[in-house]
This record gives C-alpha cells, structure tokens and sequence, in this order.
C-alpha cells in the first residue's frame, strides 16, 4: 500500500484539557447535506461555511464516524436479521432495503467508502480542518473485520480458528470461509458478555503477525487523520482477551489451552 504523495502539515494546535469533540454519522450527514442542496454532496463537495460553522461553536475535534468502506456482507446480514428490521420501523416506519447500508463497525477496507469520498477529498478535509485549527478524528477497530475483509481469505490465521465440529455445535460463533488450504472456520467478533456479531471476524491477538498487520493499518490511516475513535478498545485489553477466552472455553466445553493456541 502506497502514502499519497500529498504532504499534509502536521496540526501544532494543542487541545485544551477538556476538548469539545463534534461526532458526525458521515453517511447520514452527507445524505441530509445532498438533500438539502438538491445534489449529490460527497465529502470534498461540502462548503467551507459547514466547517466555519463548526469552529465557531467551539469543537476542537471532529469525528467522522463511518467513513470508512462498509461491508456488502453485513449490508446483506443487516437487510435480512429480524431483530433488526424491527428496530428500522420503529426510528423509519417506511423504511426500505436500500436505506440499510450495513455497520460502520463492520469494516470492509481502511479506505473511504466509494460512497462517501476518496482519499483525496480526506487530505482535503484534514487541511480545511488544520486551517481552522480544528483536529480530525476517524474510527479504528482492532477487535474484528467484516466477513470479508480481505485478510479472511488470505491470512486467515489472522482470526480466531475453530474445528468443523464447534462451527456445527455453535453455528452462530463461527463461518466458513474457503481459502487457499481449504475450508476453514473463523470466529466472530464478540464481547463476552454479548452474543456474536455475526457479520464480523474475530482477530486473533496472540498472533504477532496478526498485531504488525493493524500496525500498518494505523500508520497509514495515520497519514489522513490526527487521531483515532477505537471501537471495542476493552475487547483487545487482557483483561478482555482473558475473560473472552474463559467464557468461551466454557460455552464450547473446551480447555482454555485450546483457545489460546
């Protein structure tokens, strides 16, 4: 993966001890931008008075959350799950397939969704923001990917693995994925005190190359951002991988050895 050649100065604004922080739903907010405007308004196409607008109410930060690439898989999930269909007509009575647009937490890329921008139009915004002294935060989140994300199918020793046999007693902890050695079996991202997110995959923690493959994911989304929302942080703790690990040794009726490995 190639840095943009575009060099962005770096922000010397200190933040104040408290700093206001202005959380943005990215694919929301553009919608009602695009709506409002009477065009299609993707992130480079927003006015400077919005961000004017925004330092003048006294935020220091603002946190675009969601804009990175969305999973068509947990689009897909998201569209079908019962639960969930039932939130949707409780917030959009009217609701219809193509306003479900999947989890920002489900993330596909570290890229912007084609959506919503490119990486250009990021940079653009990261120096709109600079100049107004005004910092820009995105998400991270170390804990779990989409289904397919493209690790699963070529570093698949990057997630949590089980056998056949835990997929076919707990089908609702593990997919099947089919990669160069065969058919394999991946975890779901999880908290351990909640059922699986079934449109994700859990990383596995204990696999060095697994942690130096983040790294280089946070480096580079370093270059467009001055600093990161990291979703499910508690999950990657040791606390967290540990009371992950009891829990789930117990459901699968398994050593906890096992897990580890």
């Amino acid at each position: 993966m190639e840095f943009s050649s575009i060099s962005v100065r770096p922000s010397v604004t200190l933040l104040r001890p408290h700093p206001h922080l202005f959380e943005i739903n990215t694919w929301v907010w553009l919608h009602e931008l695009s709506v409002q405007m009477k065009r299609t308004i993707r992130l480079g196409d927003v006015p400077d008075q919005v961000w004017d607008d925004f330092q003048s109410k006294g935020f220091d930060c603002v946190w675009l959350m969601g804009i990175w690439e969305r999973s068509p898989r947990s689009r897909q999930i998201a569209s079908i799950h019962q639960g969930l269909q039932k939130e949707y007509a409780k917030a959009l009575p009217d609701w219809q397939p193509a306003d479900v647009v999947g989890s920002p937490y489900s993330i596909r890329a570290y890229r912007p969704d084609p959506e919503l921008a490119s990486w250009e139009e990021l940079e653009e915004v990261l120096v709109k923001l600079h100049d107004r002294s005004m910092k820009l935060i995105l998400d991270f989140v170390p804990n779990h990917t989409a289904l397919d994300y493209e690790w699963v199918f070529h570093h698949p020793e990057y997630y949590v693995q089980g056998t056949s046999r835990e997929a076919l007693n707990l089908p609702s902890d593990f997919f099947s994925v089919e990669t160069a050695e065969g058919i394999q079996y991946l975890a779901h991202g999880r908290d351990p005190h909640c059922s699986p997110w079934t449109d994700t995959a859990q990383v596995n923690f204990f696999n060095p190359n697994a942690r130096q493959a983040l790294l280089h994911e946070i480096q580079h989304m370093a270059h467009y951002c001055d600093g990161f929302r990291c979703d499910m942080a508690m999950l990657v703790l040791n606390q967290g991988i540990r009371a992950d690990v009891e829990k789930s040794s117990d459901r699968m009726g398994i050593s906890r050895q096992r897990i580890l490995v």
